[in-house]
């Protein structure tokens, strides 16, 4: 049997004809399908107890839909194979694992995800969280869900730098000295290189590693994030070295002084000041 694990929100709604051409696959295999909207998914222990480990999972759409998927089902206890077919707008879980295949095995690269704990919450990510203007870009993208493309995601870069204002910030990363930030655009704690559909944030980052990459902008004119910002597709905005710093760990303490806007594989909070991530 083949479930097809699917978000029906992802790219707006408009993936029937590609949900269409699985099922045709995986019919012509001799199997039966199944499709199951990730929303809703109750209990996680009596949904994988329905089917036998012989059977596969197909996750269909992007980085939003393995947000929700992985913060429903702990991958650990999934005893079938699972597979990811493109059918988001960012994409950038997909792209990290730099895989030629259309159907592509995820299930290794799911398990021994980082977490962050936000308002008592714990809550898993696959890509990134971002705090500062990465955060208020996403705010942005979701006031106008029906221009959710990779143009609207660059439009709304644009608008969010012309109108996000600097925060003060404290970092404070494993056992090491607290650090104060006077002037922050944005703080970004990666688990995989890319965020926004193809920004190479954090060139480093690798998802076998023991730690996150940790990425702040801070103090930098406002007209030179306009010049910044193309760099980032190429991880090029490493050169600004006097506004652009990384760092690594695997805990990490973020505190923003005013109250601002957050983002975890794309998904957005407002009024946060605490995050606390680990690996």
């Amino acid at each position: 049997m083949t479930i097809i694990l699917y978000n029906p929100k992802s790219r707006l709604g408009n993936n029937q004809k590609l949900l269409n051409k699985i099922e045709k696959m995986a019919r012509s295999d001799g199997q039966a399908v199944v499709f199951k909207d990730v929303f809703t998914i109750g209990n996680a222990y009596v949904f994988l107890e329905q089917f036998k480990r012989e059977d596969r999972f197909i996750i269909v759409g992007g980085d939003g839909t393995l947000h929700q998927l992985v913060n429903r089902i702990q991958i650990h206890h999934v005893k079938q194979e699972v597979f990811m077919i493109q059918a988001g707008t960012g994409n950038d879980f997909l792209r990290s694992m730099e895989s030629k295949l259309k159907m592509i095995p995820v299930k290794e690269a799911l398990k021994e995800l980082p977490h962050v704990v936000m308002n008592n919450q714990k809550q898993y990510f696959i890509n990134g969280v971002g705090l500062g203007l990465d955060g208020y870009v996403g705010h942005i993208v979701e006031l106008n869900r029906s221009k959710k493309t990779k143009l609207g995601f660059f439009k709304a870069t644009l608008k969010g730098l012309k109108d996000f204002k600097p925060i003060q910030t404290k970092l404070k990363l494993d056992q090491k000295p607290l650090i104060e930030f006077n002037k922050t655009w944005l703080i970004a704690v990666m688990h995989s290189k890319y965020f926004g559909g193809g920004m190479k944030i954090a060139p480093q980052a690798n998802r076998h590693h023991q730690t996150l990459e940790i990425v702040v902008v801070n103090k930098c004119p406002k007209w030179l994030l306009f010049i910044i910002f193309p760099t980032i597709y190429l991880g090029w905005h490493k050169m600004f070295r006097s506004y652009v710093t990384f760092y690594k760990a695997s805990d990490i303490h973020i505190e923003s002084i005013q109250k601002t806007f957050a983002q975890f594989d794309g998904e957005v909070t407002s009024s946060l000041t605490k995050l606390h991530i680990k690996r």
